[in-house]
């Protein structure tokens, strides 16, 4: 099983991808260190954006979306010892970003 291991941490390190396209941009919140493809992405809800489906959901849109991360301390990736987020990706890699983001961790 291969693994790929994103580290979060509470800090201000932004990266940005940023192409001028039309449309309507969207606010993806990713609210879980689960890697089930949830990308219904609605800040309102708990537990209902992985990385995962914010990248399928930000590739459904052309406009720059944002994805932010805004996972509590209470998810079971949240590693105690060093205060970071472990998002663990499994079996299936994530998938290519084909529309232009802008990732804020």
């Amino acid at each position: 099983m291969t693994t790929a291991n994103f580290h979060l941490r509470a800090m201000s390190g932004v990266a940005l991808l940023v192409v001028a396209t039309s449309g309507i941009a969207e606010t993806l919140e990713v609210d879980t260190t689960s890697d089930v493809s949830l990308s219904a992405c609605q800040a309102a809800i708990a537990n209902d954006c992985s990385l995962r489906g914010a990248f399928i959901a930000a590739n459904s849109t052309p406009a720059v979306d944002q994805i932010h991360f805004n996972i509590p301390q209470s998810d079971a990736g949240y590693q105690v010892a060093t205060q970071h987020w472990r998002i663990s990706v499994g079996n299936t890699a994530l998938p290519p970003i084909s529309e232009a983001s802008s990732l804020m961790a």
